[in-house]
């Protein structure tokens, strides 16, 4: 949209004015140890006693360098963060309460978290609802949305799904939700980030109309330029806590000369105050004088104008509001619920893996315990069922919930701190809109079970049953979101599967109850499992039933009664069990609200250097011919770039420009090498076509958005780059010094040692740039690479890069806004519009073209401002625009054919060569990346201490709960049971702990392998023996603990059969969590493991014999992994010669081994049967992930 095209926005009036002052702000936080003995943690201060005031009717800018404390200001004048924070703010010189406070204030945040499957307009509309009274018609609130989505230049993107946007059009997206309750006093933290010059001007602009309006609006602005600059009245300068100026925009030039600062005519005046702010310590004294001054200023109009300062003494007063938003609680949650429906039914993957995963299962548990449930004979085997149709309920419904929270906190949070709603109705939404999907998946589940297997076909007994089942399936499904809500995202996968295992022990399955200690026996009292199994149990055998039918001669359970005391259950528990699992859902919805109302207080934040630079001996000059890119939008074809041209020329530094969403970031995806697939044209260097492993050597990369490794500090990622990207004759103290040399010039000496999740949004914005720089490749592409840096900053680094491109580099870079000073480094432009080049050539023929062209820059205008208004013109003005893009297309291809000294005919993108493709050996890239993955595991604390101590503590739960039962002929079958429960936590706990590896990972592995850093096999091995170590301590500490207490037979040979099998089940469970991981979205892999994992545990053997089974099935059992662990558990248990128990009673009927091997249908000997089984299967998923890897890299081409 061009400056031209304004668009009329209603703006009520504000009737009163609304002036905000703080006083004496001061917050600090802890900071960690950094040696072992440093004795009590010192305390970073973030702001100190700073005050001041914005007044209503003004537009204030604050600016400040980065790490100044702006967006910590920010944050805590928003209300966002009060704990910890001392001083005071008052509205109008009075103190106001926390809920009036927010209904004032709306707060639009660096990086705003949005529901990805939401549509802009929908997105929008829901805000509407939620914000405007509901006196506010249907009608006004569209307006309002077409307003905002016109104003923001959202229209061609209003139908599109959020995750779909390009990051501008997800900045301006953020913005629109606040816009929409027009509220007194309005916070924007760099509002035009990831925006053109027209479209900065043209929210700055309607931000100055909104304080004109009687309003107090401030905003943190990077980098302004002088155009967007002067819309600002005031402006509020940060440094170091402090307040340096406070006063109009025109008076801050002479204020500034009083203390001995002049600026240089026609310099951008923000501009020359960030270099002054960034650049204390050469004139320290004048600083001072500045911070004094304001002090001094702020203080005395404080104390004349404030009057009722003395009777507040906290920063907000106490509430005393009867309500606080601007609907009813029952129009928020219709809302709210309306709202999270059509999110969860958009997540197509996950809603369908619901359904057809209840399905799919019901039908194969219902076909394999077909026809069981009223045969006397095949009791047992029904018990089983009932207890596997339990387990794939609880597992099904909680695991498909677990990732709700950790997804959408940061929006909830958001939101809620955003007065968009409380706690308890965005609770109550979320209970209720899942509710019918799981209703509808258990209850598809239980009736198809409950038919196959030949339930009782009665009405009452149905319905007892279904009753049961949705109660369970709803508890699994708050289960789920609790432990969601508690535990971080890498966390609760491993939590929820874990913490099952200990109520399916006390079920009444899997051990009875005499045989339990007597200590254990209370607990059966609060194990949901054991009310929900007795339930079913009830509605299949109690309830009046008294005998069932007998496909054989004899039945000993042909009587219900009998059954019953089996399981020692007592008749008529029914309603008990009802009431036991509904007491069990009261209680997690109590752990829920708490667990909401605990994660909304938890915190949403977050001189030049001389470098040595080797000459490069050969120049490399850039050809790209006819480059063409299309993706498929529903069903069309929708082309990014339109065979597009362009020379970029070694010794030159090149500025890409255009609009928001020209295709800028498309083409460096493309040129870099990282998009091929779907790409078609030439890319040329030096007069040649190179294939991709040639072409990658020569490239780098820093795209817009670069993920990192959380907990590897800034140092350590760039001293493995360094490892991984230069070659293997580049000495240790060599590489050493280039590290240090990226720090300093990048200003991270500070941070050097934070860990990556700890560092700013501009930290990580340089740090990524300094992956790059560590390897000093021929081409360097960089996406915006002065985004969330300072003036200094960025000048230093676009300053380093023509150094770069001064030594013999081609160096691009994509950039918005440049200022005028940092638009002079660059040689060369490379203008886009609409996926075309509108123009190429250097910097100082750019006004002339132009003007050639009929379109004349003003004097003292910013050339790259005014470059971006004329493309932002491209579909208003069309005739006149589109004939310059097209001569200047006839223009570049006649340059590149008299450049290029031979034509090129391949069609194919980027041939596939034979080449090497890494600077070092497979060996040492793996070695590096084991050690990286092994320190980023150790840094973890919270899942490497559940994940070992998990297994520790469930040793010693398991094992005190079959206290002493190995060698006891009458608690054979209490010993079996304890023998597929240990399998059943081997495999939850080392499955379900490495889920997310690879998608909290796959952009890092995608970036680096894209950059050349290693190959998938290096990558692909370093994980699996990075893991291994600690797999293998948790499953011999847990095997050691329960083999002991469960008085299983001292001897050694056994106790390392037993280990062995242990071990390759582990082995095996953890590459299985990897393949899920990396194969399945991050919000459907949780459910997929212990979905899949059911049948594999249905043909074990355990929960219904070899003989019982269809012959369809009994082929099954040579495929299931479980079969080959239970099996070998048992073999090294009974069999390796053992031939009798020990025996308490008179009788007992398994006192021979040879009586337990012939009960579970296996033959003696088949332990090394068993191990290569298994390994047979480990094998196999080896094989599996890493074609998964692959495949993953296919898709992100």
């Amino acid at each position: 949209m061009s400056l031209d095209e304004t668009v009329e926005v209603v703006i009520p009036l504000v009737k009163t004015i609304t002036n905000l002052t703080f006083r004496n702000l001061s917050y600090s936080v802890r900071q960690a140890h950094r040696e072992p003995d440093a004795g009590e943690p010192e305390r970073k201060h973030l702001l100190r006693n700073i005050s001041g005031t914005l007044k209503s009717g003004r537009l204030t800018a604050i600016l400040g360098p980065s790490g100044a404390g702006k967006s910590t200001l920010l944050n805590i004048l928003s209300g966002y963060r009060t704990h910890g924070v001392g001083g005071k703010i008052l509205i109008n010189n009075e103190a106001v309460d926390c809920h009036k406070y927010r209904q004032l204030v709306a707060y639009t945040e660096q990086e705003v978290p949005l529901l990805e499957n939401l549509t802009v307009r929908e997105t929008l509309h829901y805000v509407a609802d939620l914000k405007l009274s509901k006196n506010v018609s249907y009608i006004h609130k569209t307006k309002i949305v077409n307003d905002i989505v016109a104003l923001l230049g959202l229209q061609k993107c209003s139908h599109s799904l959020v995750k779909t946007l390009s990051g501008g059009e997800r900045k301006r997206l953020s913005i629109g939700l606040e816009l929409v309750s027009n509220p007194k006093i309005m916070f924007f933290d760099e509002p035009t980030s990831g925006l053109d010059s027209a479209a900065s001007y043209q929210v700055i602009a309607y931000m100055r109309d909104l304080a004109r309006q009687g309003r107090c609006v401030a905003a943190v602005v990077h980098q302004p330029s002088s155009e967007l600059l002067e819309l600002f009245d005031d402006v509020y300068i940060v440094v170091d806590g402090r307040c340096m100026y406070q006063g109009s925009l025109d008076d801050l030039i002479p204020t500034l000369e009083e203390v001995g600062f002049s600026c240089p005519p026609y310099y951008n005046r923000a501009d020359f105050v960030l270099k002054i702010a960034s650049q204390r310590t050469d004139d320290m004294d004048s600083v001072e004088k500045l911070i004094a001054r304001a002090d001094t200023a702020i203080n005395g109009y404080l104390e004349n104008d404030t009057t009722h300062l003395e009777e507040c003494t906290a920063l907000l007063a106490e509430s005393k509001a009867s309500s606080q938003y601007p609907i009813a609680w029952w129009r928020q949650f219709v809302v709210l619920v309306r709202r999270t429906t059509l999110c969860t039914f958009r997540n197509i993957t996950l809603t369908r893996f619901r359904l057809l995963g209840h399905l799919l299962f019901g039908l194969m548990i219902g076909s394999v315990y077909y026809d069981v449930g009223d045969d006397g004979a095949k009791v047992l085997s029904n018990v089983s069922c009932l207890v596997l149709f339990l387990m794939f309920i609880v597992f099904a419904n909680a695991m498909t919930v677990v990732l709700t929270f950790p997804l959408e906190m940061a929006a909830f949070v958001r939101e809620h701190k955003g007065n968009y709603y409380p706690v308890s109705a965005y609770y109550c939404s979320k209970l209720v809109a899942d509710f019918p999907l799981m209703l509808a998946g258990v209850s598809c589940f239980q009736l198809i079970v409950y038919y196959l297997t030949g339930q009782p076909n009665e009405t009452d007994r149905v319905l007892s049953f279904w009753g049961i089942c949705v109660l369970f399936g709803w508890l699994a499904q708050m289960y789920g979101l609790v432990a969601g809500s508690v535990f971080p995202l890498d966390v609760s996968p491993f939590v929820v599967p874990a913490s099952i295992i200990p109520a399916v022990m006390f079920s009444g399955f899997f051990i009875r109850y005499n045989e339990l200690l007597a200590v254990y026996r209370p607990l059966t009292y609060v194990s949901y499992f054991r009310y929900g199994f007795e339930g079913l149990a009830q509605a299949t055998y109690g309830l009046n039933r008294t005998q069932l039918g007998c496909s054989e001669m004899f039945c000993y359970y042909r009587k219900t009664s009998k059954v019953m005391e089996m399981l020692q259950m007592e008749p008529d528990r029914y309603w008990h069990d009802v009431i036991g699992l509904a007491v069990w859902i009261v209680v997690l919805h109590v752990l829920l609200c708490c667990a909401g109302i605990f994660g909304t207080k938890m915190s949403v934040d977050k001189n030049s250097v001389e470098i040595t630079i080797p000459l490069m001996q050969g120049g490399t000059n850039l050809h790209f011919q006819n480059i063409t890119y299309s993706v498929r939008q529903r069903k069309e074809e929708k082309l990014l770039l339109k065979n597009i041209s362009g020379t970029f020329q070694t010794g030159r530094l090149t500025a890409i420009l255009g609009p928001s969403g020209a295709g800028k970031s498309t083409l460096l995806n493309v040129l870099s090498g990282f998009k091929s697939q779907g790409v078609s044209g030439n890319i040329i260097v030096n007069n040649e076509i190179i294939d991709r492993q040639r072409y990658r050597q020569l490239v780098a990369y820093t795209a817009q958005d670069v993920t990192l490794l959380p907990n590897i500090t800034l140092r350590e990622n760039l001293h493995y780059a360094a490892d991984l990207k230069l070659s293997s004759e580049v000495s240790e103290v060599h590489k050493i010094k280039i590290v240090n040399d990226v720090i300093a010039l990048l200003g991270l000496q500070k941070c050097a040692h934070n860990q990556s999740q700890l560092l700013s949004g501009g930290e990580k914005k340089r740090l990524s740039i300094g992956l790059e720089l560590v390897s000093n490749p021929k081409i360097m592409f960089f996406d915006e690479p002065t985004s969330g840096l300072d003036s200094v900053s960025s000048y230093q680094v676009i300053s380093y890069m023509k150094d770069l491109a001064r030594q013999g580099r081609c160096v691009i870079s994509v950039i918005h806004q440049p200022s005028s000073e940092l638009l002079e480094l660059f040689d060369d432009i490379y203008v886009v519009v609409d996926g075309r080049c509108m123009y190429q050539g250097s910097l100082d023929e750019l006004i002339p073209t132009f003007a050639e062209a009929g379109f004349n820059c003003p004097p003292y205008y910013n050339r790259a401002d005014f470059v971006l208004k004329i493309a932002s013109q491209y579909d208003s003005k069309s005739a006149d625009v589109e004939k310059f893009v097209v001569k200047t297309e006839k223009s570049v291809n006649a340059a590149m054919n008299l450049g290029i000294q031979q034509e090129f005919n391949s069609s194919e993108f980027l041939v596939k060569g034979r080449g090497p493709q890494y600077p070092i050996s497979w060996w040492k890239q793996f070695t590096i990346l084991t050690r990286r993955t092994t320190l980023g595991t150790v840094r973890n604390p919270a899942l490497m201490g559940l994940r070992f101590f998990g297994h520790v503590l469930f040793g010693f739960t398991i094992g005190c709960v079959f206290y002493n039962i190995g060698n006891d002929a009458v608690k054979v079958l209490s010993n079996i049971s304890l023998l597929i429960a240990f399998l059943m936590f081997i495999t939850f706990a080392n499955a379900m702990t490495v889920i997310l590896t690879f998608p909290l990972e796959m952009a890092v592995f995608v970036r680096e392998h894209k950059s050349n850093y290693y190959s998938v096999s290096a990558y692909y091995f370093s994980k699996l023996v990075a893991d291994f170590p600690w797999m293998l301590a948790g499953v011999t500490a847990f095997q050691l603990i329960m083999y002991y207490l469960s008085g299983q037979l001292n001897e050694t040979d056994r106790i390392l059969m037993f280990w062995g099998i242990c071990a390759l089940f582990g082995w095996l469970s953890q590459v299985y969590g990897l393949i899920a991981g990396c194969l399945f979205p991050i919000e459907v892999s949780p459910f997929i493991v212990p979905a899949s994992v059911i049948p594999a545990l249905l043909f074990s053997g355990f929960f219904i014999r070899y003989n019982e089974l269809l012959d369809f099935f009994k082929p099954l059992t040579l495929v299931s992994y479980f079969r080959y662990g239970f099996e070998g558990l048992v073999q090294a248990t009974y069999g390796h010669n053992r031939t009798e128990l020990g025996c308490e009673e008179i009788f007992c009927y398994y006192r021979k081994t040879s009586k337990i091997l012939e009960a579970l249908h296996m033959e003696p000997n088949r332990y090394w049967t068993d191990v290569v089984g298994l390994s047979v299967w480990i094998l196999f998923l080896h094989i599996v992930l890493y074609l998964s890897l692959r495949l993953r890299l296919r898709w992100n081409r």
